[in-house]
């Protein structure tokens, strides 16, 4: 019914969107690593960060491992984003990296800053989500 249209409205407004973003972007070398941006995806629960690194994304020693770079994220509007390690796999030239985020992408957000440190370098992307496509097409989780 109409009356139930402005709960509707509202319920969409709080669910990130449903979006993929096709990057095949190089970043600047940072800190003597390599790092592309292949894509990301968002769906109402959460939303990811595909990327390469070359050589690694880990540092190690006495038994221990670590990141060697951080990630923040930032929107148009003011939202920050914690980032957190979701997997990886290595290859002959270079690690692939799965990194999720949260919260959710603010519906209303348009775009994106994701800002990469490691050790005293930091490299800067600015992601434009009105290019994204509908996540119908995009791969799956």
């Amino acid at each position: 019914p109409a009356r139930w249209q402005r709960f509707l409205d509202a319920a969409n407004e709080t669910d990130g969107p449903e979006l993929h973003l096709d990057l095949a972007t190089a970043l600047p070398r940072i800190d003597g690593l390599a790092l592309q941006l292949d894509h990301l995806l968002s769906r109402p629960e959460f939303w990811r960060l595909y990327l390469r690194v070359v050589p690694t994304w880990w540092g190690s020693g006495d038994g221990r491992k670590w990141e060697l770079v951080s990630v923040r994220a930032e929107d148009d509007r003011g939202g920050r984003y914690r980032s957190t390690f979701g997997g990886s796999s290595g290859h002959d030239e270079y690690e692939e990296l799965k990194l999720g985020f949260m919260p959710r992408i603010s519906p209303l957000a348009r775009r994106l800053r994701l800002t990469f440190v490691a050790g005293t370098d930091e490299v800067q992307a600015e992601l434009d989500l009105s290019a994204a496509n509908p996540a119908a097409s995009a791969p799956s989780a």
